[in-house]
């Protein structure tokens, strides 16, 4: 079973494996798309179903029976990033493998074909019908959605009534807000194509507002991050009330995608300074927040009073990933090889470099396009769970302090979905630092194995800022526990606590499918 599982010594079985170097500049905020598309296909093929497809020749095979024409020269190009590969390749991946569809193309921003193809066989008005129907009463599967929008894309024409594009816009928001893991991935890619919809367009732009502004819902970025695709006066318009308006991270997702569509195309100089005012106002609560200062050398145009700010601040040089940051995300990238690999044998300990980069991006990267691309690639890896169970016992470090660290670790260990409840909660119940916890805290939601009651009410008891209430509500909405929420005792909190949680009783809980 080692010779088998092990793809070391299948790569001495044929052509030798070249892995995919990061050509992304360290300060580029967007990453080189292919060298990552590269490397997850090849370590997937390599590691996925116990190795089972490690060797080329068995992965030639599986491509032909999927219609796929290549030999080993091209399945090494594609692999090494040398040539691009084709969207009937990367779909046969998804099937030989075993993974969810559209995995890999979303994972590294292709899930969208730009110009997308007419369906030879389009679906029959009962089957349309039945979609629609299976969407509007939220009874619809994350593979569901994306046959609807494919359908959708392959004819623009189609007619809704407005208030079914409403509604279908709204639901979908409501559940990528509530999913988590490949039903939030397939959720963003539905959502996505559905955006670009001409007639489903203002709609997003209505729904998109409603849910942002609605600070009962605690997360919300991905609803954010969908005006990149919104075009018009409308959508621009809530991009600037965003940019001034409500929590801190939405503020922050607001003015990242209002400074790539002014990017994009003139805009006035009174748009210029709202954008500058929203940021120096962001600067002065977080004065050293990387992320907000390199957002700020992003922005076109920029007034010589917002420079003489900047350059007040210290940011003449560009913000990188430190020597000290790039040592710990090599060590958590360590972990997750040992994890894997350490099953079958066989590993020598040779660093992944592509996976130590994407470690080091997601963590510390002070631009947040390139921290939710590398998330996106590691979540699509087979070191997902490695990975985030290293975070896990980083961010379960230092509690006593407000370690930039080990809060970068527990934003991983979130996302990533460490599935060790009970090291959680220690970390939620212990650390100093509010954000840390919060983080933590919010990482509940996506256990998969159920809490006991007896835990359920110490996840109640965190509730004693209005950070935690909101991480606690969210971590008990999700897993459908809101009947044990307990009060607090202080008036303000219990009050934010049952408001909130208004939002997920008419919503629902977690969406699993």
């Amino acid at each position: 079973m080692t010779e088998k599982t092990d793809p070391r010594a299948q790569r001495r079985m044929g052509r030798p494996y070249r892995a995919p170097t990061d050509l992304t500049a360290a300060s580029a905020s967007v990453p080189e798309q292919r060298p990552r598309l590269a490397w997850l296909l090849g370590i997937n093929r390599m590691l996925r179903l116990d190795g089972a497809y490690a060797h080329r020749r068995d992965f030639l095979a599986a491509l032909a029976d999927q219609g796929v024409s290549c030999d080993e020269s091209k399945l090494s190009r594609w692999e090494s990033g040398a040539s691009s590969v084709p969207p009937d390749a990367i779909r046969a991946y998804e099937e030989i493998l075993d993974l969810d569809p559209h995995s890999l193309r979303a994972a590294i921003g292709l899930e969208i074909d730009p110009e997308p193809q007419r369906r030879k066989h389009q679906k029959s008005a009962a089957e349309f019908d039945r979609l629609i129907s299976a969407m509007l009463a939220g009874n619809a599967t994350g593979p569901e959605w994306m046959e609807l929008t494919d359908e959708l894309a392959s004819d623009r024409e189609v007619y809704l009534r407005a208030s079914d594009w409403a509604q279908l816009t709204s639901q979908l928001l409501s559940e990528q807000a509530r999913a988590t893991g490949t039903a939030y991935v397939a959720r963003t890619v539905a959502a996505t194509r559905l955006a670009a919809h001409p007639a489903a367009q203002p709609h997003f732009v209505r729904s998109v507002g409603a849910l942002v502004l609605d600070d009962r819902v605690r997360r919300r970025e991905g609803a954010v991050r969908l005006l990149a695709s919104l075009q018009g006066p409308r959508a621009w318009n809530l991009m600037l009330r965003l940019c001034t308006t409500g929590a801190l991270p939405v503020r922050m997702g607001a003015i990242d995608v209002a400074i790539r569509h002014a990017g994009d195309e003139p805009r006035t100089r009174q748009e210029l300074a709202t954008l500058e005012k929203a940021l120096v106002q962001l600067l002065e609560e977080l004065p050293r927040d990387r992320s907000l200062l390199a957002l700020a050398e992003q922005l076109p145009e920029a007034s010589a009073q917002f420079r003489a700010h900047l350059a007040n601040l210290g940011t003449a040089e560009p913000i990188l990933v430190s020597a000290a940051e790039r040592s710990i995300a090599a060590g958590l990238a360590a972990a997750a090889q040992a994890a894997l690999h350490g099953r079958h044998g066989g590993w020598d300990g040779e660093p992944d470099a592509m996976l130590v980069s994407l470690t080091a991006d997601a963590l510390f990267h002070p631009t947040a396009r390139r921290i939710r691309a590398a998330y996106g690639v590691l979540d699509a890896s087979p070191y997902r769970l490695g990975l985030a169970n290293a975070a896990l016992d980083l961010a379960g470090r230092n509690l006593k302090t407000n370690d930039p660290a080990g809060r970068a670790a527990a934003r991983m260990a979130h996302f990533l979905q460490a599935q060790d409840g009970a090291k959680l909660l220690h970390i939620a119940e212990s650390a100093r630092d509010t954000r840390r916890r919060a983080e933590i805290t919010a990482a509940l939601a996506g256990q998969r194995d159920p809490l006991s009651r007896a835990d359920l009410a110490r996840v109640s008891a965190l509730q004693d800022s209005p950070e935690m209430v909101d991480a606690t509500v969210h971590a008990l909405g999700m897993l459908g526990m809101l009947d044990t929420l307990r009060p607090t005792g202080t008036k303000k909190l219990d009050e934010r606590a049952q408001r909130m949680a208004t939002w997920w009783r008419s919503n629902g809980a977690r969406v699993e499918a």
